[in-house]
């Protein structure tokens, strides 16, 4: 099957309406698609507005044209009238205008980004809290060296989450509540999927587990629209980056 990604996570993202109006597909054989996939639309055919890091500070991560996740980009593209806008500083003014962000902590194989400094976590935090979604992927705590722990942190601590470590090899990860609409919506639903060296959440805070690995670890986690104060957007953390990455990325020792 394809890889799918991103694009089919941020449906309907922050509509209403559910818990976190969120779907999302994996790319993974065992899970199961609707038929009338390509006939689906991301935000019912409204404009989505989805802000990330810009080339200079997400390399091939970046929503701005990365090459590990630029099949994302053309789903998301392809599946709703969306537009991506980059940035390379997380400012009120980055965001303005934007329904959700997506950020992810590598910037490539064995690089990271620069991690988000206090400031910037605090705009993330607000964003939020305004009613902004976003979806968050850290990853092990070692494909890039001894500081990649903080640049994965520095996206979820925000949140009251911590993730650490790295689990080797492939592994299998299990859907614990497919009835959520991050798991189950019109783009199929979702049993289980696949991570390359994940990392470990040591602390999920306000969010729940939705998904736990072979090994017992929470590997895919929401914190609920409204959780975090009235009115607030949802939040969703995986803890690998390679459930959004295109196949030859993985082909090049991916995020070990």
């Amino acid at each position: 099957m394809k890889r799918i990604a991103v694009a089919l996570l941020a449906v309907a993202a922050c509509q209403g309406g559910g818990p976190t109006s969120l779907d999302m597909v994996p790319a993974d054989p065992a899970a199961s698609l609707s038929a009338s996939v390509s006939d689906v639309e991301l935000n019912g055919g409204k404009p989505l507005v989805i802000a990330g890091f810009d080339a200079a500070r997400g390399g091939a991560f970046s929503l701005g044209g990365g090459s590990f996740v630029d099949e994302a980009i053309a789903s998301l593209e392809t599946h709703g009238n969306v537009t991506i806008m980059p940035f390379f500083e997380l400012t009120a003014a980055a965001l303005a205008g934007a329904d959700m962000v997506i950020l992810f902590s590598a910037t490539g194989n064995i690089s990271h980004i620069k991690k988000l400094s206090a400031v910037e976590q605090q705009v993330l935090l607000e964003f939020v809290g305004g009613g902004g979604c976003a979806i968050l992927g850290p990853n092990n705590d070692s494909f890039g060296g001894p500081t990649t722990g903080d640049a994965n942190n520095s996206l979820i601590a925000p949140f009251g989450m911590e993730i650490n470590f790295t689990v080797g090899g492939t592994v299998s990860v299990q859907v614990l509540r497919t009835a959520s609409p991050v798991t189950d919506g019109p783009f199929g639903t979702v049993t289980t999927f696949k991570q390359l060296f994940p990392g470990v959440f040591t602390e999920l805070g306000p969010a729940t587990s939705l998904a736990v690995s072979q090994h017992g670890d929470a590997a895919l986690a929401v914190i609920e629209r409204h959780t975090l104060s009235a009115g607030a957007g949802p939040v969703v953390v995986y803890s690998d980056i390679s459930t959004f990455a295109d196949p030859g990325a993985e082909s090049q020792g991916f995020l070990q």
